[in-house]
């Protein structure tokens, strides 16, 4: 039951993140470092951030909402789902939503309590998902300029993209004797716009379109991110609300 949950978290969190690793291949561009290094720094100086998330498949899209002061440890992020709305301060994570059975309010608590962890770290480093998937992250990106912005690209090839995907796995699942398979690969891509004057990320675009399969079942993964309406250090208003239950 323990390895079947670890399997079925492992799932969970392929929704809040991009995957891979190293797989030995040499630097595509060194440009890419510089300008890693010079958003981390812009970043860090940041007060407080905005972004409006554009996420889900061809079927079904849908947008939420994610703020966070970095002064006063505030996180608020509404899901625009069922009326899930998160929170966090520097002491706990909340979740304030409509009554719902107690196994789907587990659920949820879990959820939560990744999205605002992420979240948090993202927005202080923006390149935290893909740095602990992908080894050397910049040693995988190409560069290109448009329009006043440079646009950090990770493409990886099928056979890349399978051999990251399964160590990936096996990491984050601790058992390296799963069988791991890729019964399916379309595309995945990840895109990174960054402002060239204020080093500061203007979106982000990551493209899923695969299946992984784990001791049997399968794991369809369609989907198409997009961060978007980033504001950077402006008065946000986020009050965690009486009624907002503590996530254990």
């Amino acid at each position: 039951m323990k390895r079947l949950f670890t399997v079925l978290f492992f799932a969970l969190l392929l929704v809040l993140t991009a995957c891979g690793s190293s797989d030995g291949t040499k630097p595509k561009d060194s440009k890419a470092a510089k300008i890693i290094e010079d958003t981390k720094k812009a970043h860090a100086e940041l007060d407080t951030i905005y972004v409006t998330y554009d996420e889900g498949n061809d079927d079904f899209r849908h947008e939420s909402f994610r703020e966070m002061d970095m002064k006063n440890n505030l996180v608020r992020v509404d899901t625009q789902l069922n009326g899930m709305i998160y929170y966090a301060d520097a002491e706990h994570n909340y979740f304030e939503g409509p009554e719902i059975p107690e196994e789907q309010r587990e659920r949820e608590h879990t959820f939560a309590a990744l999205v605002l962890e992420e979240f948090e770290k993202i927005s202080e480093n923006p390149f935290h998902v893909f740095e602990r998937m992908i080894d050397d992250l910049e040693n995988h990106m190409t560069v290109d300029e448009k329009d006043g912005m440079y646009i950090l690209t990770y493409a990886p090839t099928e056979e890349e993209f399978t051999a990251q995907f399964q160590e990936f796995a096996k990491r984050s699942i601790q058992a390296d004797d799963l069988i791991i398979e890729m019964p399916e690969y379309d595309e995945y891509r990840i895109q990174i716009m960054i402002d060239k004057e204020t080093n500061l990320v203007q979106g982000t675009e990551l493209v899923e379109y695969y299946t992984y399969s784990v001791e049997g079942q399968e794991f369809p993964q369609q989907r198409k991110t997009f961060t978007k309406d980033y504001r950077y250090n402006e008065a946000l208003d986020i009050t965690i609300p009486e009624s907002a239950v503590v996530i254990e």
